[in-house]
């Protein structure tokens, strides 16, 4: 799996999938194999297999794999699918948990709200900021260029470069295909 890592960090797309496929097939009841997986298909903008692969994350009981399925489904512009799973995030959280609260920005964001999503954002940064951890950073880079935010985007991606947080090369993968 860590080598799968090693070429997705270094943009070999290719390789990254055929490592975490190899992963998935020797530790299948792992749930962090579907949810790389979904990770290097999204960054190859092969969004129904993504999906695919994040509702097994999701069924394995990681949370954090319910974001990625949000992004990968508004990707696909299945809007109804996205609120689901929105909810399913929020459910049973404070609507100001983190997973929570990076839902709302990518759904609001994601299907053209982007008042609602940058106050999402706002909230985000105030209760969690990015310097509360290595990789956070980084993604608050993705979502403040999700929304435009480029003096936002700038500020957590150089913290989180400072960090050499893995968060930046997703961050990158991201933006440079114009989506989150």
């Amino acid at each position: 799996n860590f080598n799968g890592d090693f070429h997705l960090y270094t943009g070999d797309l290719r390789s990254a999938e055929r490592m975490k496929r190899k992963a998935m097939l020797l530790d299948p009841l792992a749930w962090v194999h579907p949810k790389d997986l979904g990770m290097v298909l999204s960054a190859q903008q092969r969004y129904a297999e993504a999906v695919a692969m994040d509702q097994l994350g999701a069924a394995t009981g990681y949370q954090g794999s319910l974001n990625q399925l949000l992004r990968d489904q508004l990707s696909l512009k299945k809007y109804d699918d996205a609120q689901e799973t929105f909810e399913r995030a929020c459910q049973g959280k404070d609507s100001q948990s983190r997973l929570c609260l990076k839902s709302k920005v990518n759904l609001f964001g994601g299907t053209g709200r982007i008042e609602e999503a940058r106050a999402a954002m706002a909230s985000l940064i105030v209760k969690f900021p990015p310097v509360t951890s290595r990789d956070y950073a980084g993604h608050v880079a993705a979502y403040a260029h999700y929304l435009d935010d480029i003096p936002a985007a700038t500020k957590a991606m150089r913290l989180a470069l400072e960090d050499a947080s893995i968060g930046t090369i997703m961050t990158l993968l991201q933006t440079n295909r114009g989506a989150l």
